[in-house]
């Protein structure tokens, strides 16, 4: 019997701590009953200038961490992976497929999803701003600082991700729906649906969340924590 793959290459970012506490949690998830995880894209090339943020692709650390992410998902679920349409997105979630098939983990591409792209904008003048105000963007997007003239406001967002990002698992109830994001879909995400408050450490490389539907409740896997909470009273309506 072969033994288990190692995070030695998450293990070696400063980013990659929480990616392995997260994935740990997998082994708690309720059996027969699917699960979803949203991520961020792995490790991409510095962006300086607007032009950059839909074209830099991942470095080759990040490409070989998205395979260590694979090979370190559960055995005993069937996984799909959906991504948002930009490159490192893609790039990820191609090297996640790699490394969970490389180690016998039943895993299937189900293609892009605009929605992981993050807030319908004026790209041009929200990316502007974007830079402008970093490291403090994403926190104006979440308190409404930004006019919905040129960027969804976040709970708009938060309320069409519940019902876009409700895939359907199929016959396998242990499937785990994969999905590749932002950090601004997830902090977002993260904050309306289940309220947790903004941390940028929450959604750095490859890190995320994870969550289970557990009757009326959810129960949230955040890094190494896990807590039950109540779904908003929108949850899943437009």
């Amino acid at each position: 019997m072969s033994s288990p793959p190692k995070p030695q290459i998450l293990e070696r970012q400063a980013w990659g701590k929480p990616v392995i506490q997260l994935l740990a949690q997998c082994k708690t998830l309720a059996e027969n009953k699917p699960a979803t995880i949203i991520i961020r894209h792995s490790e991409r090339a510095n962006i300086e200038k607007q032009s950059e943020m839909r074209t830099a692709g991942l470095t080759d650390v990040g490409m070989e961490a998205s395979r260590c992410f694979g090979q370190l998902l559960p055995e005993r679920r069937s996984i799909f992976v959906y991504h948002s349409p930009v490159a490192r997105c893609r790039e990820t979630a191609e090297c996640i497929l790699e490394g969970a098939k490389s180690s016998g983990i039943r895993a299937e591409a189900r293609g892009d999803l605009r929605i992981l792209e993050g807030p319908k904008s004026d790209w041009v003048k929200f990316g502007d701003s974007l830079i402008r105000d970093w490291p403090n963007s994403i926190n104006y997007w979440l308190s409404g600082r930004y006019s919905s003239s040129i960027v969804e406001l976040s709970l708009d967002y938060s309320k069409r991700a519940s019902v876009e990002l409700d895939a359907e698992p199929g016959p396998d109830p242990n499937a785990l729906i994969l999905y590749v994001a932002h950090d601004m879909p997830i902090l977002a995400l993260l904050f309306h649906w289940f309220g947790v408050s903004p941390n940028l450490e929450n959604a750095s490389f490859l890190n995320g969340f994870m969550f289970q539907k557990a009757g009326n409740k959810i129960s949230l896997f955040l890094k190494d924590t896990h807590r039950e909470v109540e779904p908003p009273y929108w949850w899943g309506k437009l």
